[in-house]
This record gives C-alpha cells, sequence and structure tokens, in this order.
C-alpha cells in the first residue's frame, strides 16, 4: 500500500446516475429533477467513506470500483460509476478531475450486492 490509500465496501444494491433531467411543471416553469434513489445511494457511499476516510485525496488518484449487482438487469457501468464519484465529492476528493485512472467490473452476487472501492495516489 501506498502512503495514501484506502478500501472500503458499501452494502446495497448499486442505483446508476442517469444524465440530468429536467422537468416541466404545469406553471410551464422547469427545474431539475433528482431521483431520489440516486440521492440515497450516494448518500449511503458518502456515510461510509467518511467513516474510512480521514483526508481529501489532493493530488491524482486511482479510483478501482466493484459492482456486485443483486440481478442480471441491463446497467450500464458507467452510470454506476457516475453514482459512486458524486457520492465520493467533497470527502474523498476535491473533484474527479483528479481522477487519472479508473478501472470498473460489475458481476451479479444476489446474497451481496453493492460496490468495492478503492482509491490511491499516482504519482
Amino acid at each position: 500500500m501506498t502512503e495514501h490509500e484506502v478500501s472500503f465496501y458499501v452494502d446495497g444494491d448499486p442505483v446508476p446516475k442517469q444524465s440530468f433531467r429536467v422537468v416541466e411543471k404545469r406553471s410551464g416553469k422547469t427545474h431539475g429533477y433528482a431521483d431520489p434513489r440516486v440521492t440515497a445511494w450516494q448518500n449511503a457511499i458518502g456515510t461510509i467513506a467518511s467513516t474510512r476516510i480521514d483526508k481529501l485525496f489532493t493530488g491524482k488518484i486511482k479510483v478501482i470500483m466493484e459492482f456486485y449487482l443483486s440481478n442480471n438487469r441491463v446497467v450500464d457501468l458507467d452510470n454506476l460509476c457516475k453514482a459512486v464519484l458524486d457520492g465520493l465529492k467533497g470527502i474523498a476528493f476535491k473533484d474527479d478531475n483528479q481522477v487519472v485512472k479508473l478501472e470498473l467490473s460489475k458481476q451479479v452476487d444476489r446474497d451481496d450486492p453493492g460496490v468495492g472501492i478503492f482509491i490511491s495516489e499516482v504519482k
């Protein structure tokens, strides 16, 4: 392990984050829509991360995410990743533009869905 790295697991069925949606109200005004399931998943990630991470990564980082889904549903790996990165922002790193290497995988695990996360500095 390098001087600054962390790994942890977040229980729960991973929730993908789709592209930002705008909803029009009857009055004709529009507002952004945040799916409550995505918000809850991001909050769960942030909560667990804050118990495992004692200082922000300030430089370039590598992030590995291993997703374990509860079923064979079709879900884009990049959308799963977006939710995790947004959940980690401000807790693990200042901005996700610090990520210079990203490794993603997904598989089915009906008994223990969640995501394994590993973050390390890149020199």
